[in-house]
Order: C-alpha cells, then structure tokens, then sequence
C-alpha cells in the first residue's frame, strides 16, 4: 500500500499518548473509526441523509472489536 499510493509514515512524536485518558488513546479511536467504516459503507451518503442528531449519534457509537478492550 505504501508502494501503491505513495504513502509517509506519520512522524513518532505526532501521536499524543500523555494527559489522556485509554478511551482518548489514538490507537482506540482508530480502531472505532475502522468499525464504523466496516458497518457503514457508503458513510458520506448516510450522514447527508441523515435527519436528526440522534441518528448520526447511533452510526457512530459503533464499538471496535473485542480486542481493544484488554489492549
């Protein structure tokens, strides 16, 4: 992929590990973003369509996998 789409590392120091809490954790909120991409394919679509607040709430409010919760 990196190949492919001419893709740069993100430097060490941009990722903000300290005075946050686990559930702020980078890594963590990758992983939930990763799950409501997987849940929701055509996400821009919903989001436009959507015609409360409490419904883009629910998309997202998507968990990641079980793993993250040990890690």
């Amino acid at each position: 992929m990196k190949k492919k789409f001419d893709l740069t590392p993100i430097d060490r120091r941009a990722w903000k590990w300290s005075r946050m809490r686990p559930s702020n954790f980078p890594s963590l909120r990758l992983a939930q973003l990763a799950a409501v991409f997987s849940k929701e394919m055509d996400l821009m679509r919903t989001v436009l369509a959507s015609k409360s607040i409490q419904e883009l709430r629910s998309l997202f409010t998507e968990d990641p996998s079980p793993y993250w919760s040990t890690h």
